[in-house]
Parts: C-alpha cells; structure tokens; sequence
C-alpha cells in the first residue's frame, strides 16, 4: 500500500482483554478526527459494528463496508441485531456474492439497504493470465481441481468442504 502512496497506520492493538474494543474504538475515533479521511471502508462482520460508529462519531459522512460472509454458519441473532444498527449506519455495502447479499439483505418494511453484489474476481484474474492449476499440480487433463482461497477458520466450512471429498472420491477418483 506505502509504495503505492497510500498512508498506513499500524494500531498495534491487544485484541485480549474486555476493553480491547473500547481501546479500538477511541483510537480509530481520535485517528479519524485527525486524519478527516472522505470515506471509511470497513470490512464487515469483523471488525463489524465498532469502527462503523467509531466512523460516524468522527463526523465522517461517506462509510462503505465489504461483506464477504453470510450464511447460518456462525451468524446468530446477535450477529444480525448488529448489522441491523449498522444498516442504519453504512452509505453502501458490497457483498463479495448474491448468496452474501441474499442472508444479510433479506428485504423488510423497515429498513432501505443500499448494496451492490461486486463477485470475488479470483477465477477471472487466473483465466486471463491463462494459469492452470492442472499444469501446476502436475494433474491429467480429467482430474477435478478446487482451488481456495481465504482464511482457514471454522466459519468459512472447510471442514465440511474436505469432508465431502473425502466422500466423493471414493465415487470419483480424479478428485486430487
């Protein structure tokens, strides 16, 4: 980003202990007085909710928030109380897939969500660079490549993912 000409700033926070999340929001509130930036983009669920108000307490009029998950999977009803507020808080969202956008926009009478559905370019940007992960992986020409990518952590289903094909190769061998 700093070769690019983008300014980072390092919070170097403690995410242990109960005012981790106070320390987080004074520090991004004082950053945003100081800094006045035109718009705030917050990935959305996590950091979530804390530096959409941290944002707006600052006076920052524009705040947009990238969704990359959605689902029953680890998105209870506390976790959808919270985008409700942020709903109300965020200028626009955008979802990463319209399965995304269909779990956290679910149209109500009372709310107006403004969200655009942008899809994860990863297999766009393979396909244009002509990169073939069969010739990489030293596959045939048969075999059922699947690529991923993200954070190995519970919420995003690997688990069952690799279950599943540990099940299917059985059925279908060329799965590698």
């Amino acid at each position: 980003f700093r070769n690019a000409g983008v300014e980072v700033k390092l919070l170097k926070l403690n995410r242990n202990g109960s005012t981790s999340l106070l320390k987080l929001f004074i520090i991004l509130v004082n950053t945003f007085y100081k800094t006045k930036p035109d718009i705030a983009h917050v990935q959305y669920i996590s950091p979530g909710l804390v530096p959409i108000l941290a944002a707006k307490t600052a006076g920052l009029k524009t705040i947009i928030s990238t969704i990359h998950a959605g689902g029953k999977a680890g998105f209870d009803l506390k976790a959808k109380c919270i985008f409700t507020i942020s709903s109300f808080l965020v200028s626009h969202f955008f979802c990463v897939s319209k399965s995304v956008a269909g779990f956290w926009f679910k149209r109500s009478s009372n709310q107006i969500f403004r969200y655009s559905v942008i899809h994860n370019c990863v297999s766009s940007i393979f396909r244009e660079r002509n990169f073939s992960f069969k010739k990489f992986f030293e596959a045939s020409s048969d075999s059922f490549v699947l690529g991923i990518v993200g954070r190995v952590v519970h919420s995003k289903g690997h688990d069952i993912l690799l279950r599943s094909l540990k099940l299917l190769k059985s059925k279908y061998p060329n799965i590698i």
